[in-house]
């Protein structure tokens, strides 16, 4: 794949995330890829197992949005530098609630074979969410009464 190609697969994937698109997110991956969610400890094999992930993310998050700030590609490789946000409340016309938005960095790490994403891992700081929302100090509490 050259650059144009990669840059295209990736504009395709955060295009359909950003539109809770399933169907075009799965299609820009191997059906047996693996996905890493670095922070979280886990490790999705194939887009059965993705695909799950993607409904979770949406359920706990619905006003998920992906937007990458940079793109740095190295032969079939890329990272990326981008800025999630999203809302752990939204309303009956799925806005999102004041006082429930967040907005953090994260990282992506991304192999490609044949067209498509084979191998992603993902990177970010979980604390940024409660923190933003004001549930820090409660999530703070849990892991000091958790020692």
């Amino acid at each position: 794949m050259n650059r144009d190609q990669i840059k295209q697969v990736l504009q395709d994937y955060y295009s359909a995330f950003n539109k809770m698109d399933e169907e075009k997110i799965l299609a820009v991956f191997d059906p047996n890829c693996d996905f890493i969610d670095l922070t979280m400890g886990r490790n999705m094999k194939g887009t059965e197992e993705l695909s799950a992930f993607i409904a979770e993310t949406w359920r706990l998050s619905p006003y998920f949005n992906i937007e990458p700030q940079e793109i740095l590609i190295d032969g079939e490789s890329a990272a990326v530098r981008l800025i999630m946000s999203g809302s752990a409340k939204v309303d009956k016309n799925g806005q999102p609630h004041s006082g429930n938005i967040w907005k953090i960095p994260s990282t992506s790490f991304i192999k490609f074979r044949n067209g498509v994403i084979y191998w992603k891992a993902d990177c970010w700081n979980m604390l940024s969410i409660p923190k933003q929302i004001g549930w820090r100090k409660s999530i703070i509490n849990i892991i000091r009464s958790n020692r």
